[in-house]
């Protein structure tokens, strides 16, 4: 990992592109945040870089199950229905209801036709929704866990 020590003994700069495969998010993502001060970070000779260190005890969107058991706790087995999800979390009932069709948010029990959702699901799938919805890419894999694109090496040999 490539680290820049700052003037000031206290800081150390890493790369966008290290804190990306340190925690398997695109660089767009990380862009993103970086412009919108959700992450500090400085540019050094036309590079940007983070001025936190990375915690690797934070889990990732990435790991759906830790995740939730970390941010969503008080939410498992709540049950909330589509529409009052979709106020709650200012989403579309649409996208709620493709993830519940798609198998990423779980039913807990129907009340006459309307189906009671499991609340951390919900948010879990929402927090997917608003880190990657700008990144030009599908949200989910087949698995529910957020979908990361693959990199393609251009061979660029004569």
């Amino acid at each position: 990992m490539n680290t820049r020590q700052s003037s000031s003994p206290s800081e150390t700069y890493v790369s966008i592109s290290d804190v990306s495969r340190a925690l398997g998010l695109p660089s767009s993502v990380l862009k993103k945040k970086v412009k919108s001060g959700t992450i500090k970070a400085v540019t050094i000779n036309g590079k940007t870089h983070k001025t936190e260190p990375v915690d690797k005890t934070e889990p990732t969107l990435d790991d759906r199950e830790t995740y939730i058991d970390t941010h969503f706790a008080e939410l498992k087995g709540v049950e909330i229905m589509t529409a009052e999800a979709a106020r709650k979390y200012d989403v579309f009932d649409e996208n709620i209801s493709r993830w519940v069709k798609r198998g990423f948010i779980k039913t807990i029990r129907y009340k006459g036709k309307r189906a009671l959702l499991d609340e951390s699901d919900v948010a879990y799938c929402v927090a997917v929704y608003r880190d990657r919805k700008d990144t030009g890419h599908r949200l989910f894999n087949d698995d529910g866990t957020p979908y990361t694109p693959k990199r393609v090496e251009i061979d660029q040999s004569p």
